[in-house]
């Protein structure tokens, strides 16, 4: 049996992950027809959402400030584990500011490149993977999963 707080973060958890799924086949379809499909629309903007409020963690951390955001702090942790490849602040957000524009791009019928597209993809494949795994640990009675999201409940 699942504590609540195992349950509330497996549920995150599958959301998200679910969320990767939708948005990888908007964009791989976007990539044959060259054009979103409007019921697509809703997931790029969650996308677009999550990587501003990625920043907005970021920038919180970078300022030493309060977050008055959990959404933020918590869109920022998951970046940094698909992102940990990425060695400066800077280019972090630099890299995060480049995947709006590309989503940008495509909500206004702009020109996209395949391999711009191919990031955002290969973002939500290794995104969906770390929500995969938490889930999985979660089932196998694992705690590897963040400690601070222990307390979240």
């Amino acid at each position: 049996m699942l504590s609540r707080k195992q349950f509330d973060i497996l549920s995150d958890s599958l959301k998200w992950g679910f969320f990767s799924d939708d948005l990888i086949i908007v964009l791989s379809r976007f990539t044959k027809t060259r054009k979103y499909q409007e019921e697509g629309k809703e997931q790029l903007f969650r996308a677009k959402d999550f990587f501003a409020d990625a920043i907005k963690g970021h920038n919180w951390i970078e300022e030493s400030s309060s977050c008055s955001n959990q959404k933020s702090a918590y869109a920022f942790s998951q970046t940094v584990q698909v992102l940990s490849h990425i060695e400066t602040s800077d280019k972090f957000v630099e890299y995060l500011n480049g995947l709006i524009k590309i989503i940008d791009s495509i909500l206004n019928s702009r020109t996209v490149k395949d391999e711009d597209i191919e990031r955002l993809i290969d973002f939500f494949t290794e995104y969906g993977k770390k929500q995969l795994q938490i889930s999985e640990e979660i089932f196998d009675g694992e705690t590897r999963y963040p400690l601070w999201q222990l307390n979240r409940a």
